[in-house]
């Protein structure tokens, strides 16, 4: 009977520990995106299980077992349940509650009801005060060294990635250990004397496994909710909240804080995880976690024991200490308690999955007007997109259309010029007189000058090319706005690639002038004598 109510106080705490305290502690470390929160169930498994054998060893189990006496199993699982009580109530009331507390608090308090002459052990209360404070101080601290150190260090980021990994890895065993090794104790000390050949340990850890095993999938979705809360911490935040609090747990697990007048005491996970992340919040200077405030940790910290101290004293004092030792009263209580403590976690329950719903409900509606926003604006880009594609099109089009016109008139107008030649030639040819053909041949030079001479052909070139050359036509004009209009024709001549005859034809010069011209081009852009002309003209 003393084993099965042992296995059901074990059954109950351990539950609570996975499905609230170790989530919220590994889900900050998965946060980081180094590493998958399937990655390390069984690296949790093996440090926890071996960590609470080693936490035997430690001061705080021999304290445990030397100050308190052994109590009833009956009334050890009606402690446990009104423990567990308390912790529900506290965390609907929006504080952060640690069951291992609300637990020793109420051990506490029976030991001073049942103990001739003893007295509330003050140095309990103020190690639970002091530990997420210097949580908070060990936090603040590696956050500072790191956010500096990394900052000096000039990284690569892939670098930095990969030690990040390594850096979790060893963080995630880290607080495996210390959760063991500061709640381990506790737990084997509720089996009794049963810790003397060995089944307290194997209590402990078969139940640790077999939960851990069942509640796999829960554990993996509550430490995926609570990796969403650390977005807004960076790596370096999250890694120091995580091992600030795995070393507050490793340090009240030893003696070393009896160093400063504290005493070794189980913390559970809360208090000292929610220190750290004050102290990391008040070095960047933003909110807390999830928009929490540093009174609500210090109304977790402090209201915890002492509503547990005065449950318990309420209980101890409606009911005399023969009646609680009373079994069947007891079990009566018992399963009253548990009655009580599972419509509280049904009714939860089914207010959380209706809450899940409403809110996967809104997140859906969100999403979809959101998809149906982004398929408009997509759908506008689309369509100004092909607008203006068809703008494009359309201008070339126009574009070819003219170019198509002016070859027409081009090849109309030359053809009309060449038959009046030939007409001339044929009249000069059927001549008898000599002064009649010396007048028409004088006609025909005339005529070839003239054409030779028009400048509308070579206008409409260089307005072409201007026009295809915009850019550099303004900023040639706007650098050296002293150059004339013959010189500004040279340079675009110049940039399209045409040799000095072809220059020279088209502006109606001599090959000699065309040089001439870009040794006084060359002056005005004020080349030195190493400079390429035309490397610098196409540079502009």
């Amino acid at each position: 009977m003393n084993i099965a109510l042992s296995v059901l106080v074990i059954v109950v705490i351990l539950w609570w520990l996975l499905a609230r305290e170790l989530p919220v502690l590994f889900g900050a470390l998965v946060s980081t995106g180094a590493l998958k929160r399937n990655k390390f169930d069984v690296l949790v498994g093996v440090v926890v299980v071996a960590a609470i054998v080693a936490g035997l060893m430690l001061p705080l189990y021999g304290h445990l077992t030397a100050t308190y006496s052994p109590m009833p199993s009956s009334l050890l699982v009606v402690v446990v349940v009104l423990a567990f009580g308390v912790v529900l109530l506290l965390e609907r009331l929006g504080t952060m509650p640690s069951l291992m507390v609300a637990l020793l608090a109420m051990v506490e308090c029976y030991r001073v009801l049942n103990v001739d002459g003893a007295a509330i052990d003050y140095k309990l209360l103020i190690s639970w005060c002091v530990a997420p404070v210097m949580s908070a101080l060990l936090s603040a601290l590696l956050y500072w060294v790191n956010r500096v150190g990394f900052g000096k260090s000039h990284l690569h980021i892939i670098k930095h990635a990969g030690y990040l990994r390594y850096v979790v890895i060893l963080g995630i065993a880290l607080a495996a250990a210390a959760v063991g090794l500061n709640c381990g104790p506790v737990l084997v000390w509720l089996t009794g004397g049963a810790v003397y050949n060995g089944i307290g340990v194997g209590i402990v850890a078969v139940a640790f496994v077999a939960l851990f095993v069942l509640l796999r999938k829960a554990i993996h979705k509550q430490v995926d909710a609570n990796a969403e809360h650390y977005l807004d911490f960076s790596s370096q935040a999250v890694c120091a909240i995580c091992y600030a609090a795995s070393t507050t747990l490793l340090l009240f697990s030893t003696s070393a804080v009896e160093v400063v007048g504290l005493r070794p005491t189980p913390l559970g996970v809360a208090s000292p995880l929610y220190g750290a992340m004050v102290g990391v919040a008040l070095v960047r200077r933003r909110a807390m976690y999830e928009g929490g405030t540093i009174g609500r940790v210090a109304v977790g910290v402090v209201v915890t024991p002492l509503l547990s101290m005065a449950c318990y004293y309420l209980l101890s004092s409606l009911f005399s200490d023969e009646v609680m030792a009373n079994d069947l009263w007891n079990a009566t209580i018992v399963v009253i308690l548990l009655l009580l403590g599972l419509l509280v976690v049904f009714a939860r329950y089914v207010r959380k999955q209706e809450s899940l719903k409403q809110s996967t409900r809104k997140l859906l509606l969100s999403q979809q007007q959101q998809l149906f926003e982004n398929q408009k604006a997509l759908n506008d880009l689309e369509l100004k997109a092909i607008l203006a594609e068809n703008q494009s099109l359309h201008g070339t089009l126009e574009l070819k259309r003219k170019e198509i016109v002016n070859v027409a008139l081009g090849i109309s107008e030359q053809k009309e010029f060449l038959e009046m030649l030939a007409e001339k030639v044929r009249v000069a040819a059927k001549s008898s007189s000599s002064e009649a053909k010396d007048k028409i041949i004088a006609e025909l030079q005339n005529d070839l000058s003239q054409r030779i001479n028009s400048s509308s052909e070579i206008d409409e070139f260089y307005a072409q090319a201007e026009q295809l050359h915009k850019d550099f036509s303004v900023k040639l004009t706007e650098e050296f706005p002293h150059l004339t209009t013959s010189e500004r024709r040279l340079a675009t001549l110049l940039r399209l690639g045409f040799s000095s005859k072809y220059i020279a034809t088209l502006m109606n010069i001599s090959p000699k002038s065309v040089e001439i011209s870009r040794y006084r081009l060359r002056q005005k852009l004020g080349l030195q004598k190493g400079d390429n002309l035309i490397n610098f003209i196409k540079s502009i």
